[in-house]
C-alpha cells in the first residue's frame, strides 16, 4: 500500500506544480499594463475631424520671418477651401509638447498657436487661439482653447514638417463639440 501512496502522493504535487504555473500564465497573459496605449493607429498624412478622414493634398506656409511667426495651411480640397490653418512660434512651439486646453504664457515673446478649421464651403467651423486672455485688447473677443488635446510640430530640414495632434475635441463656432486629430509628415511649399 506504501508504494501506491507515494506514486499518488507525487501525482498530486505534479499536478498542483502544473495547474499552478497555467494559473500564474493565464494571470500574467490577462492583464494590461495601465501605460499601455489602446489608441488607433492613425494614417499618416491625414486629418480626421467628427470622425471623417481626409487626405492632406498640399502643404503651404506662410513665413512672418521677423518674428519666428508660421502660418501651415493643410490643405483638404483641390480649390483649397477646406483646410486646417496653424499658426505657431518657432521659439514658443517647435518641438514642445502643446497642450491646447491652455493658453500660452502672458509673458512670452512672439504669436501664439491657432488652429482653425474651415469645411468645404470655405465656413470657419473651428476657431481656436492660445493667447493668453491678458495679451487680447480690450473690448476684443477672446476666442477658444480646445477643451483637451495635444499637438507637436517638428520642423526639419528642405521645408519637411511633422505635425501630430491627437485627442482634439473643442467647441465649434456652431456651439457644438468637434473632434480633430492630424498625422503629417511631409513637405511644404510657401
Amino acid at each position: 500500500a506504501l508504494p501506491i501512496c507515494n506514486l499518488f502522493m507525487r501525482c498530486t504535487k505534479t499536478l498542483f506544480v502544473l495547474a499552478t504555473v497555467v494559473i500564474a500564465s493565464v494571470a500574467v497573459c490577462g492583464c494590461s499594463s495601465k501605460n499601455e496605449e489602446t489608441e488607433q493607429p492613425v494614417t499618416p498624412n491625414t486629418i480626421t475631424i467628427d470622425g471623417k478622414e481626409k487626405t492632406i493634398l498640399q502643404a503651404v506656409y506662410t513665413d512672418f520671418t521677423l518674428s519666428n511667426d508660421y502660418q501651415l495651411a493643410l490643405i483638404l480640397s483641390q480649390d483649397h477651401n477646406e483646410r486646417v490653418e496653424i499658426n505657431f512660434n518657432t521659439t514658443n512651439h517647435a518641438n514642445k509638447d502643446i497642450n491646447l486646453a491652455k493658453r500660452d504664457d502672458a509673458s512670452q515673446e512672439g504669436g501664439s498657436w491657432k488652429v482653425n478649421y474651415y469645411d468645404a464651403a470655405g465656413n470657419l467651423v473651428i476657431n481656436t487661439w492660445g493667447q493668453s486672455k491678458e495679451n487680447y485688447n480690450e473690448g476684443e473677443a477672446i476666442l477658444p482653447v480646445f477643451i483637451q488635446g495635444r499637438m507637436r510640430i517638428a520642423p526639419g530640414k528642405n521645408n519637411d514638417i511633422n505635425i501630430f495632434l491627437k485627442d482634439g475635441e473643442v467647441i465649434g463656432k456652431d456651439g457644438k463639440k468637434h473632434t480633430i486629430i492630424i498625422n503629417y509628415d511631409g513637405k511644404t511649399e510657401k
